[in-house]
């Protein structure tokens, strides 16, 4: 099946913009008018495009900021009559030479303005108002409904997109801190709000660019009546030098990352993707797992945390420790569960708990990784101490890495983990994936993503109601975590995806979560999924306050209007698929249906 096509690229945009009766010219502009035009750092060459600073340093050190989307001075140097305008022939839109001089794109390159005809551009006549100003270094003022801080990755390397149609494809708009997914983004706010919104991009290199950028200087920069911070990275724990950095741009120190968002949060720049920056945080180091394991009905795996200096120290012992731990805290999460608690519990003066043996310790299974991890390259299987120590060390001993803890896990055998997609709290899209295989050193492998119907069939035995049991425990565990969230955030986020493992007892299923995964994680393949993902994220950027002008996003009709969208995509809405009549049975006891295989698994991409 051919891969879909980008809604929101430049060409269907152009097509398909809620606004395209302002594409029919009303008026015409005669050679030598000053007027200001919408200017879009072109799409088709992002990397390499250019954009208006205020001044040389913005352009010239980094890291290089500037309005790569908004209004700007020029000049008309063609006439041009709204009869003959079409829209799909260039040769008839407005010829305009813009009159700012200080243009720059993210390498720092300067443009050549001496040539005049780098700054000239055929433009659509709704991207072009009359104005009388004349001076080219003047800010257009005239307030935008909405301003975007962007801080996204402006390294030599470019970031891929990954939006190939495999079983860990990004879909079209790829991924997130690719330039094709920032600007199908800002296409789809340009296909909403066309030419009334504005875009500061803060272009990042190393980790030490975000160290060393003020806020507060450019905050004031942003005039429009709602603000948004959108931050197109990913936080890790590792120096800028090591060889991870190499292999994967969009990587920065989590530090300085979350360092900038506080500081333009304290700036009054509401974080809209992926999240505030405290639930963030908390998401991607993944702590939350240590912190409600005991919790019974969240269903997180026995989880505790070893700390650097004990594994340096003497790894194997650091490991027999954790895994007595996980042994005793298996023993509290049965007694949880079966009521122990209250009165009896204060009443005890140490619960008493059952030591492991040595042979217990050699049986135990779990996963190691770490915090602020993408692409399951920090993951480690084990068995037994001896193979937990090696984990460990294997971990904190990377060039470069700077973590203070591992994350130490029992580990769940499951027939499939169920992804559940949730947009603005409605559980829309259950995707069924697998890792087949562990290698020698204990890293997942082999990923693969089926549909429903082969699922039933081939991890679950052809047991439907297994199959329909799982969702429905899934769909109320993903209620309880919900509910959780809004303790570390009054705001439910507009996205997130909760990852559970699925293990078959019968026609029954047991259910363990195993990760809560940020906006912008991979849609793994699901059509309608990019779409949904960024009309959402735009939807929250709304949220700040009601600005009382009409029409507009905040409002609270297009709000509600937006959300009944939303619980019209509510997965658990519509009927389930009925049972099949019982098959047919060949002499030796086998089904005449075939299983279906899944797809080869691409490689494993962040947040799959």
């Amino acid at each position: 099946m051919a891969a879909p096509t980008n809604p929101y690229s430049a060409t269907n945009i152009l097509v398909r913009n809620r606004h395209r009766n302002n594409h029919v010219a009303k008026k015409s502009f005669s050679t030598g008018d000053q007027v200001e035009v919408f200017y879009r750092m072109p799409e088709q060459d992002a990397y390499n495009g250019y954009f208006p600073v205020q001044n040389n340093a913005a352009g010239l050190y980094g890291p290089r900021y500037g309005k790569t989307e908004g209004w700007q001075q020029a000049v008309v140097i063609a006439d041009f009559n709204h009869k003959s305008f079409d829209a799909k022939n260039k040769d008839t839109w407005v010829l305009v030479r813009y009159t700012h001089l200080d243009w720059f794109n993210r390498r720092g390159v300067k443009l050549n303005t001496a040539d005049v005809r780098n700054l000239e551009e055929e433009v659509l006549p709704c991207n072009v108002r009359a104005t009388t100003d004349t001076d080219p270094n003047v800010v257009c003022v005239q307030k935008p409904t909405i301003s975007f801080l962007v801080v996204r990755w402006g390294g030599k390397i470019e970031c891929q997109p990954y939006n190939d149609p495999g079983p860990g494809s990004w879909g079209h708009t790829g991924s997130v801190v690719s330039d094709t997914f920032i600007g199908s983004f800002f296409n789809m706010v340009y296909y909403h709000l066309g030419p009334n919104f504005e875009v500061l991009s803060v272009f990042i290199q190393s980790s030490q660019d975000l160290a060393s950028f003020s806020t507060g200087l450019v905050a004031p920069q942003l005039i429009g009546r709602h603000l948004c911070g959108m931050y197109f990275l990913y936080p890790v724990m590792f120096q800028d030098v090591s060889e991870v950095y190499e292999e994967h741009p969009g990587y920065v120190q989590e530090q300085p990352l979350f360092h900038f968002m506080q500081q333009a949060e304290a700036a009054g720049i509401p974080t809209r993707f992926p999240h505030p920056s405290h639930l963030y945080r908390l998401l991607a180091s993944k702590n939350w797992c240590a912190h409600m394991c005991l919790s019974v009905d969240k269903s997180v795996p026995v989880t505790t945390k070893v700390n650097r200096g004990a594994i340096a120290r003497n790894p194997l012992k650091a490991a027999e420790t954790a895994l007595r731990a996980m042994f005793m805290l298996h023993q509290e999460k049965k007694r949880l569960a079966q009521g122990a608690g209250g009165q009896e519990a204060i009443e005890l003066d140490v619960p008493q708990y059952i030591e492991p043996t040595a042979h217990q310790l050699e049986i135990m299974e779990g996963v190691v990784k770490m915090g602020f991890s993408w692409e399951a390259v920090d993951v480690r299987a084990f068995k037994g101490p001896a193979q937990l120590a090696h984990a460990c060390k294997s971990l904190t001993e990377q060039a470069g890495c700077y973590t203070e803890h591992v994350i130490v896990q029992e580990r769940i055998h499951a027939n499939c983990e169920f992804r559940m997609y949730v947009i603005n709290g409605v559980p829309c899209k259950i995707i069924y994936t697998k890792f087949s295989t562990t290698n020698h050193e204990g890293r997942f492998e082999s990923f693969q993503r089926f549909e429903r119907e082969p699922v039933v069939k081939q991890w679950f035995r052809g047991s439907y109601k297994a199959v329909t049991q799982a969702e429905l425990r899934i769909r109320d565990q993903t209620n309880r975590w919900l509910a959780w969230l809004r303790t570390e955030c009054p705001e439910l986020p507009p996205v997130v995806r909760f990852d559970y493992f699925v293990r078959q007892v019968g026609d029954d299923c047991v259910v363990t979560i195993g990760e809560i995964t940020e906006c912008g994680a991979s849609t793994l393949g699901w059509r309608d999924g990019p779409d949904m993902v960024l009309k959402a994220v735009l939807m929250s950027a709304f949220t700040d306050h009601a600005c009382g002008s009409e029409p507009c996003l905040c409002s609270a009709d297009q709000q509600r209007d937006y959300l009944s969208q939303v619980h019209a995509k509510n997965c658990f809405a519509r009927p389930a698929a009925p049972d099949p009549a019982p098959q047919s049975r060949r002499p030796n006891g086998k089904s005449e249906t075939k299983g279906e295989k899944g797809t080869p698994a691409h490689k494993h991409r962040k947040g799959q």
